[in-house]
């Protein structure tokens, strides 16, 4: 990555981080995908039931994959030939993980 982008990035997330500790809300960077899944893991207490959304980002860095071979309950939805059981085990997990763009209004993270 350029190293322009990278330190805009990091400056970036300690303005995002500082605005969501004045709504009580915690903010994590990382600055690889190695991290990212790192500061996950660390943060989702082992035995804990986890699923997620579309998560294209939770993919890509390799988190799911994670989740799936750690000390965790995934419910991959994608793996239940019945999707209203699958459904149903989700929406009482421990954990919900979400990408930012599915938290966002038109584009812009609330």
């Amino acid at each position: 990555m350029n190293e322009n982008v990278f330190r805009r990035n990091e400056r970036l997330a300690v303005t995002v981080i500082k605005g969501l500790e004045k709504r009580n809300m915690a903010g994590y960077y990382a600055a690889d995908k190695e991290e990212a899944v790192k500061t996950a893991l660390e943060l989702i207490p082992e035995g804990s039931s986890v699923t997620m959304g579309g998560g294209t980002s939770i993919e890509e860095i390799g988190l799911k994959e994670e989740l799936k071979k750690g000390k965790y309950d995934f419910i991959d939805r994608d793996a239940y030939d019945d999707k209203r059981a699958a459904a149903l085990k989700a929406y009482d997990a421990d954990v919900f993980l979400a990408g930012a763009n599915a938290l966002s209004q038109n584009g812009v993270l609330v």
